[in-house]
């Protein structure tokens, strides 16, 4: 591993430090949405859930390749894209039940991939089928009125999902952190719900939780205790992964990543790292 001996700028990070060491030891149970005050279906609410997979007389098959479903469940509308067209319908519900009403949608024709016309009919028959739902973590299942699975739903969008690249990261006043020419800093985020990367010199474990639209929490689970004694690479990976811990939102913008603290006040920009 080459790691550049001098980072071109590192800032002391003691002040961060005493104020960041938070342990995220309540991931992924304090992060859930659900909870005793909400309303009956405010846990899917105000996420974009993006289907995974269609359950059917014990198969499972996933979404075809290049389509992408959606549903946004707000107040009493569900809506979202149908893989070609967009598509709404009423919907109503208890704690756990779900009733989703007859959809209404655009009349577009889409030829490509093959297939998604049917998949798309396929799916909005099955949206009339649901009887109740499970979120569990990041997973939304939607299950028909004999309490099987028919759809599976992630809120973690396919484009968070991939390995990113450090570019730089500080504070809203310009404290800032950024990595040498040849140190590396990477964060990815896997479909399961689990993160990893390198942090300069450590390779790193954890896991994150997407709550909302744009909300999501960092907890970094486990991590490799090599020594790197040049040019400051160590208070580099320090701050890093204390900041990481305090992510909880974050924003796309031209193959960029931006997170940020709830304050914005802390900020890493990340670029979608080339194979």
């Amino acid at each position: 591993m080459t790691i550049n001996p001098k980072p071109e700028k590192i800032v002391p990070v003691t002040w961060l430090l005493s104020g960041c060491l938070i342990l995220l030891i309540c991931l992924p149970g304090c992060t859930q949405i659900a909870g005793q005050d909400e309303e009956p279906t405010q846990r899917i609410n105000n996420l974009t859930w993006y289907l995974v997979t269609f359950h059917e007389d014990g198969r499972v098959e996933p979404v075809i390749n290049g389509t992408t479903i959606t549903a946004f469940f707000n107040e009493d509308l569900v809506s979202g894209s149908a893989g070609c067209n967009q598509y709404s319908a009423s919907y109503s519900g208890g704690p756990d039940s779900l009733t989703i009403g007859s959809p209404i949608s655009t009349e577009m024709y889409c030829e490509t991939p093959q297939g998604i016309m049917v998949q798309e009919t396929h799916y909005l028959s099955m949206l009339q089928r649901s009887g109740s739902f499970q979120i569990n973590e990041s997973t939304l299942e939607i299950a028909d009125g004999n309490g099987t699975t028919i759809l599976t739903y992630t809120a973690i969008p396919p484009d968070l999902i991939t390995t990113w690249r450090m570019i730089t990261f500080g504070t809203a006043e310009g404290q800032t952190w950024t990595p040498g020419t040849l140190t590396t800093i990477t964060l990815r985020f896997n479909p399961d719900g689990t993160i990893s990367g390198n942090a300069g010199c450590n390779d790193y474990t954890g896991k994150f939780q997407v709550n909302r639209a744009d909300s999501l929490v960092i907890g970094i689970t486990g991590m490799t205790k090599m020594y790197c004694g040049i040019g400051g690479v160590m208070e580099l990976e320090d701050a890093y992964t204390a900041m990481l811990r305090q992510m909880r939102q974050f924003s796309f913008n031209d193959n960029k990543l931006l997170l940020s603290d709830s304050t914005g006040y802390m900020r890493m920009l990340f670029e979608r790292k080339l194979p």
